[in-house]
């Protein structure tokens, strides 16, 4: 008798863990494109032939690699093209690598873009991937919160990662780089992408140089020596005072306003002219993206300080991220 009821629970056992092992196994979403226009039609067996137009698209691009001192790197490492893009019957066989994560589905970004534009250079350097094709250069970083793309400083709410030697990017983030919306269907775990009219802005366009320079020089003044976070919430501050009635509606005029008094001393003592180190180039454009870590957050010091500051004893504390208070 004991030995039928160690079986039967040897086999209750097994069950569970035969159940849990088929639960916890990775969903692998399957991506389907839908309509694509013509431009993304190339010839798979064209290699990169950079003109002198394209050429002088890159040199632009990189005179900004330079203005935030050589952060990103633009060596090619590993450099390949990408293999010619099968024809439709072999295609069909060749699927995006997937893996569906806390809500997110992430994609192979080789397998992604090669499937658009079959001509694409990668590189790859300590978990940095750069890609080059006609009229994109981009580079996803491994854990990091943006990405940048042509200019552009993008926030990634889901970072990149690696898992067995393949780089995996959000699937939302590469369909706002390539135009295309983004259709999430649970039941059969497929995410449908239909191209669609919003194409990337590069920064040139999309940023106020202005704005972009003056506010960067602002959060290094004032924050050069704190985190990224830290960075990017003091350049919050600035623009939540934008949005509020209060206080002026440009960058310049928040950060010299003097109506009541001097709003940041860096604006006058001279501090405000020193380049701005990498970080806060990036932050200034994250900022500018909308991406925010401080809302609502208005006055921000460093209560070590400035310990009898009016801000202190009239304003609600929020939070502290490294050596500043920020306050509403």
């Amino acid at each position: 008798m004991k030995k039928f009821r160690s079986l039967a629970a040897f086999i209750v056992i097994c069950s569970l863990l035969l159940v849990t092992a088929q639960a916890s196994s990775p969903i692998h979403p399957k991506i389907i494109f839908g309509d694509i226009s013509s431009d993304f039609a190339q010839d798979a067996d064209r290699l990169i032939d950079t003109d002198e137009s394209e050429q002088d698209q890159i040199d632009g691009e990189n005179n900004w690699f330079s203005a935030i001192e050589g952060f990103f790197s633009m060596t090619a490492l590993e450099e390949t093209a990408a293999s010619a893009l099968p024809d439709a019957a072999e295609q069909e066989d060749e699927e995006i690598r997937t893996i569906f994560i806390e809500d997110t589905t992430f994609v192979s970004v080789r397998d992604f873009i090669e499937t658009l534009h079959p001509d694409a250079v990668f590189s790859y350097k300590n978990g940095m991937v750069s890609v080059a094709h006609t009229d994109m250069y981009m580079e996803l970083h491994r854990g990091k919160i943006y990405c940048y793309a042509n200019g552009r400083m993008l926030p990634v709410s889901d970072p990149c990662f690696e898992m067995e030697d393949t780089f995996y990017a959000p699937i939302r983030l590469l369909a706002q780089l390539y135009s295309f919306d983004v259709e999430w269907d649970e039941e059969s775990a497929t995410v449908t992408l239909t191209q669609n009219d919003e194409e990337l802005i590069p920064g040139a366009e999309f940023y106020d140089q202005d704005d972009y320079h003056l506010l960067a020089r602002l959060i290094n003044a004032e924050s050069g020596n704190q985190s990224l976070e830290g960075k990017i919430a003091v350049g919050n501050v600035i623009m939540n005072r934008i949005a509020d009635s209060r206080f002026p509606d440009t960058v310049a005029g928040v950060i010299y306003d003097r109506s009541c008094g001097v709003q940041f001393t860096t604006a006058y003592n001279g501090r405000l002219n020193k380049t701005p180190n990498a970080d806060s180039y990036i932050a200034a454009k994250l900022v500018l993206e909308g991406y925010s870590v401080a809302d609502d957050c208005l006055y921000f010091l460093n209560p070590s300080i400035a310990r009898s500051s009016w801000v202190i004893r009239n304003r609600p504390y929020v939070m502290s991220i490294g050596d500043h208070a920020f306050f509403s």
